[in-house]
């Protein structure tokens, strides 16, 4: 298989984890999501390739750790955020459970994609456990760069976002891997 075909193939797995996100979130709030705009593309060492944001931006970072190392970062603008956590006011009223909440949020949405990459490439993943960073994003292209590997000769930076029913939430959710997750896609 060559490297584009490698490289699509890992989008339709990605792709395949991010629906299981979605279900599974879906569930969770009891309200539909859906996966929109999913794509892989590798990137250099100076560029992310993330959809441009505005203002301040809460991002929850998961680090893969296991037989192939990697980061996600779920990114939400302050609007998603604020309407996030008054969702969750009204629902359990306690405001210092707001960042357990995003934590847990991001655990139920990462897992099915670690899952999805585990199963299917027949290697170990686990998500170690997020922790939330708040940022401008007009610092968001160098500080997903920042989280690369520069080890390695590029990354593999896999985007999607999540539209929930509510259409002011809409997060992005960005997988940064090593090249040498294309290594591990059999060929076909």
């Amino acid at each position: 298989m060559n490297g584009k075909n490698r490289e699509q193939h890992l989008t339709q797995l990605m792709h395949a984890g991010f629906e299981k996100s979605a279900s599974s979130f879906s569930r969770f709030v009891n309200k539909p999501i859906r996966v929109t705009q999913a794509k892989s593309v590798i990137v250099q060492q100076n560029k992310a390739g993330v959809a441009e944001e505005k203002g301040l931006l809460h991002i929850l970072v998961t680090r893969v750790i296991g037989d192939l190392t990697g980061k996600s970062f779920l990114i939400f603008t302050q609007e998603e955020y604020d309407e996030i956590t008054t969702a969750m006011s009204a629902a359990i009223g306690d405001k210092s459970l707001h960042e357990a909440f995003l934590i847990e949020i991001d655990n139920i949405i990462s897992a099915p994609v670690i899952a999805e990459l585990s199963s299917k490439l027949n290697i170990e993943l686990f998500g170690a456990v997020p922790h939330l960073v708040k940022i401008q994003a007009a610092s968001l292209n160098d500080y997903i760069v920042g989280e690369m590997v520069h080890e390695e000769p590029g990354s593999i930076i896999t985007n999607a976002l999540l539209q929930f029913d509510h259409k002011k939430i809409h997060p992005q959710f960005i997988w940064k891997w090593s090249t040498k997750i294309l290594d591990l896609i059999p060929e076909q």
